[in-house]
Order: C-alpha cells, then sequence, then structure tokens
C-alpha cells in the first residue's frame, strides 16, 4: 500500500523561516536572506509574505522588524543592508504610503501641540491677578490651527487626495484666522477667565503628555508579541482584557525601571533603548505627565515651575529634531549630528579634567584680589575659564596683578591655557568629528534609509501589524535595477509604488527629491569596469591597425 506523499515545498516561494535564521542566527548569512528576497521580485503573493500577512504573521516576526531589530547586536548593522534590497525597499513604501504618513502627521502635529502648551503652561501661573493676553493669542492663531488639522488628519487624509487634503485643510485654517482676528479674538480677551485659561491649558498639556507616554510605552513593549502581554496574577479565569490591564499596571512599570537602569549601565536588553532618542523621551514624557499633573492638583511654586519646566521645555523642542528623519536632506544630517554629538561627549572627558586645572589654578591665583572679577568665586572661574576655549579671553584681571611672580604665573596660565585648548584640543574634536562624518553622502543616505525604516516600524509597534490592501501592490514589474525613488513625494532613499492609492505620479509633497538611480559605489565600479572595456578595445583597434599597416606595406613591396 503506497503512502500518501507529502506536500511538495515550493522552492521558488519566500520562506520565512530560512530568512529569519539567516538574520537571527550567531552567523550572519547575507547571501541566503538575500536569495529569500529574490524570490519576491515581480512576485505579488510573497511580496506580501515579506509585508506581513494580518493574522498569520506577529509584526515582531516580519522581515523588516528582524532587519531592523535582530537579536544579534554585533550582526545589526550588517543585516541592514538588507534595506537597500528592492523588495525591502518596496515594503517600507508600501508601508508608509498606507499608513506611515498618516500617523507620521499625527504624531507631528500633536507634538507641535505638546510644546506649545508646555511652554505656554510654564509661563502662567493660576493667579487671579495675572492676565496672560499673548498666550491666549497663541492658542487662538496656533492652537486651533492645530486642532483643526490634526482632526482633518485623523477622519479625511488619503495618501491618494493629499494635495486636496493640503488645500483644503490650508483654507480652512485661513478662514479660521480671519474669524478669530475679527470675532473670537476681541471677544475672548474681554471675557476669558484666566485661570480657567490656566487650567484648561495644563489638562490639554497632560492628555497630550499621556498620549505621547503611551506611545513610548506602546513603541518599547511592541516588539513582545500580544500573548506575552498579559498578566493574570495567577488567576486564569481573568478576560484577555484585564490581563491585558494587568500587564500595563503591574508589570510593565517595572521592566521600563528596570530596563533603564541595565541601559545606565551599560546593559542595553530593549531593543526600545537602541535609539539615541528613546533613551532620553521616555523618562522626558513620565516627568512630563507627573509635572501636568500635579499643576492640576497642587500648582509648583515659581521657582520649581520655573526649573522643571524649562528643562522640560528645553528637552522637548530638542526632541522635535527627529521628526526630520523623514525628510528629504535634513534626514541625512541627523545621523551625521548623532556621531558628532558621541565626539563631543568623549572630546568632553579628555577635556574636563584640563578644565578643572586651570578653572581651580585661576582661583587661587585671585582669591586674595578684590577687583578679579570672573575668578572671585570657584563657579565664576570655571564659566570664565570654558569660555576661552570659545575665544573669548580677557586680560584686564592679569594686567592688575601688581606682584611680578603673580603676573609672570598668571601669563604662563593664560598662555599655555589658550594653546592647549584652542590650538591642540579643539583640533583634536575636529579630526574627531572628521572621522565621523568620512563617507560622505552615501553612507549618509544608507544610514537615512535605516531611520526612515525605523520610523515606519515605531509607527507599526504602537498599532500593530496593519494589513496590505488589496490594490495596493504595483502592477509594473519590480526589477533589480529600480531607482531608490522614482517620486518627489516620498524620502529619497525609496521607490514608489502603483495603484490608485500608492500611484506613480510626480507630485511632491516635500518629504524629499530625486537621487540618482545607482549608488556613488555601483556607479563607479560601472565607470571602471566601462574604461577597462574601452582600453581593451583601443588595444585590439591598435593591433587591428597594426596589421593594417603591415599588409598594406607587404602589398606596396611585392
Amino acid at each position: 500500500m503506497a503512502t500518501p506523499s507529502a506536500t511538495p515545498v515550493n522552492k521558488n516561494a519566500f520562506n520565512a523561516t530560512v530568512f529569519e535564521k539567516a538574520i537571527t542566527g550567531k552567523k550572519l548569512r547575507l547571501a541566503v536572506a538575500t536569495a529569500e528576497l529574490d524570490k519576491c521580485i515581480d512576485n505579488e503573493h510573497e511580496l506580501r509574505q515579506v509585508y506581513g500577512v494580518l493574522g498569520e504573521t506577529g509584526l515582531n516576526e516580519t522581515p523588516l522588524f528582524l532587519v531592523l531589530q535582530s537579536p544579534q547586536y554585533k550582526n545589526r548593522d550588517e543585516a541592514k543592508q538588507l534595506l537597500e534590497h528592492p523588495v525591502m525597499r518596496k515594503v517600507i513604501m508600501l508601508k508608509w504610503k498606507i499608513f506611515g504618513m498618516r500617523m507620521y502627521m499625527e504624531q507631528a502635529l500633536m507634538y507641535l501641540l505638546l510644546l506649545m502648551t508646555l511652554t505656554l503652561s510654564v509661563s502662567m501661573d493660576v493667579s487671579d491677578d495675572d492676565a496672560f493676553p499673548a498666550q491666549l493669542s497663541v492658542w487662538l492663531y496656533i492652537g486651533l490651527g492645530l486642532i483643526t488639522a490634526l482632526v482633518a488628519t485623523f477622519f479625511f487624509f488619503k495618501y491618494a487626495y493629499r494635495a486636496l487634503w493640503w488645500t483644503c485643510v490650508t483654507g480652512l485654517i485661513l478662514l479660521e484666522w480671519l474669524f478669530t482676528r475679527t470675532v473670537l479674538s476681541p471677544f475672548l480677551h474681554a471675557h476669558v477667565a484666566w485661570p480657567a485659561f490656566v487650567y484648561v491649558n495644563n489638562v490639554l498639556l497632560a492628555i497630550v503628555g499621556i498620549y505621547f507616554l503611551r506611545f513610548e510605552l506602546n513603541e518599547m513593549f511592541g516588539e513582545l508579541s500580544e500573548r506575552h502581554r498579559e498578566f493574570d496574577c495567577g488567576i486564569e479565569s481573568l478576560s484577555p482584557r484585564l490581563k491585558k490591564l494587568l500587564y500595563y499596571v503591574v508589570f510593565a512599570p517595572f521592566m521600563v525601571i528596570a530596563q533603564f537602569l541595565l541601559m545606565l549601565l551599560g546593559h542595553v536588553e530593549a531593543n526600545y533603548y537602541q535609539s539615541d532618542f528613546n533613551k532620553v523621551q521616555l523618562p522626558t514624557f513620565i516627568v512630563l505627565v507627573v509635572y501636568a499633573v500635579a499643576e492640576l492638583i497642587m500648582p509648583f511654586k515659581a521657582d520649581a515651575r520655573l526649573c522643571v519646566g524649562i528643562g522640560l521645555t528645553f528637552l522637548t523642542w530638542a526632541l522635535s529634531v527627529q521628526y526630520l528623519e523623514v525628510h528629504g536632506t535634513a534626514g541625512y544630517l541627523i545621523p551625521m549630528m548623532k556621531r558628532m554629538l558621541h565626539d563631543v561627549y568623549r572630546f568632553m572627558a579628555f577635556y574636563v579634567p584640563f578644565q578643572c586645572a586651570y578653572a581651580f589654578a585661576y582661583y587661587l591665583l585671585f582669591q586674595d584680589h578684590e577687583n578679579a572679577e570672573g575668578y572671585d568665586t570657584i563657579p565664576k572661574s570655571f564659566v570664565t575659564t570654558f569660555l576661552v576655549m570659545l575665544g573669548q579671553i580677557e586680560t584686564g584681571p592679569f594686567d592688575e596683578l601688581t606682584d611680578a611672580t603673580q603676573y609672570v604665573l598668571g601669563y604662563t596660565l593664560l598662555l599655555t591655557h589658550a594653546t592647549l585648548v584652542i590650538v591642540m584640543l579643539l583640533n583634536v574634536l575636529v579630526a574627531m568629528m572628521t572621522k565621523s562624518v568620512d563617507g560622505g553622502m552615501e553612507k549618509a543616505k544608507r544610514e537615512a534609509l535605516v531611520s526612515f525604516a525605523e520610523c515606519i516600524l515605531r509607527s507599526e509597534k504602537t498599532t500593530g501589524l496593519m494589513p496590505l490592501p488589496e490594490n495596493a501592490l504595483p502592477k509594473r514589474k519590480l526589477t533589480e535595477l529600480e531607482p531608490l525613488v522614482v517620486v518627489g513625494d516620498a524620502p529619497m532613499y525609496l521607490e514608489a509604488a502603483s495603484s490608485k492609492d500608492l500611484s506613480d505620479d510626480v507630485e511632491d509633497d516635500g518629504l524629499g527629491f530625486k537621487p540618482d538611480d545607482k549608488s556613488s559605489d555601483e556607479l563607479v565600479e560601472e565607470l571602471t569596469a566601462e574604461v577597462a572595456g574601452l582600453k581593451d578595445e583601443l588595444a585590439e583597434m591598435r593591433r587591428d591597425m597594426q596589421e593594417m599597416l603591415q599588409l598594406l606595406k607587404t602589398m606596396s613591396h611585392p
């Protein structure tokens, strides 16, 4: 009796298991992973497998997640080379057009609302005697516009009709400004209760702060599958929703604190803390929510509000630079800025001993002189010494030294200080930064592509795997020679899709420009090969000419 044969395996189908092992194994096998992706070229069904099939694939099992957040940290940078594969670029572009651009706009508008409400909150208090007409004007002319754009984005934004959306929202905001200027602003300035206005602003600040804190927590725990984000306290009969609530209330805070402490100690286990922005973001949003809630229940004193508020305002404004990651040109600069900041950090570790040495030396030199402004206390001496690095050298206190020994000693310290810091140490810093930006634009393009892909993955972590619409895939063939981008409306490191909602038009939404079809390295290799080919052809032509001349000579001398 013949046994039934097993279902044959389609060798031309994308094998997610093989791809995952090639990426997550102890030894990275890029050739195997690339071969699996090659199977998806010009194959709609297999491209959907790479995108991720809702109900069959978890977010943490998708190729994009595996490439960006491989468990093997040492392989992570090499694995990110796969993002340049045409299939991965196609998947990234599809995710951007299906949900990425809309979610990015929502988060950017919410962040602008956060910056506005936080800045206004720090500048106001709940005293009945104070009025804040300038802050109210900011709310009327900027806040209402942000809320209008946010509502329009959430309910009405469609990628296919983005130009129409921009036109309608811009027109609506202009009408709002006209109505505000003529009717609403005069009325509110005359009748508003200022303590109530401050309270409402703080309420909105708390809501927006909780929104971003929830967003960060979802991103942090989004790398876990849904079934692992439950906590039942030993009671199996609890509903799934209650288990998830207990997970975030009981278990999540402990994990947040534990992972943060491990990060401070240099033992990073959570993928979330691989981002330099996230290392600052989560603590900032926690403090911000505490600040906003405290302002509603028991307002800070003026000095405390100023200190906490200035710190939060500075950090939130500085963190806003991450929203430029999707920009076509600014996205190149952010990775460079990160590396240069790391260089400054390493440089300061070398500079601080000299800073302290000269600061204390100047203080000791001038401690008995009443007119030594800038050096009469240790903090002032420290600040004055630091400013020497920026070229601000004050010789007045040194000229007033009457003792010859102190005069010579003072100028010796000053001259050696200026020489050491300005000539030597700053040149060391410049050399470090120059090395960091080596690789030029080509390296920046790769890093910008990684940043853009991580931006999309962060959004997807907060919502779970988003389904791929039936009509989303392109009708044209996907080949190895596709340019990185063929439209001006998407970040330059990607190509475009073609369908009704994901069209191949050339409209520009300001997020990028067209790069070369091929990278600089590829162009150099091709040109080198062409030059070598031309040399061979010239050598062959020279031989032919010599043979022809020899033949002519033979014929002329029979």
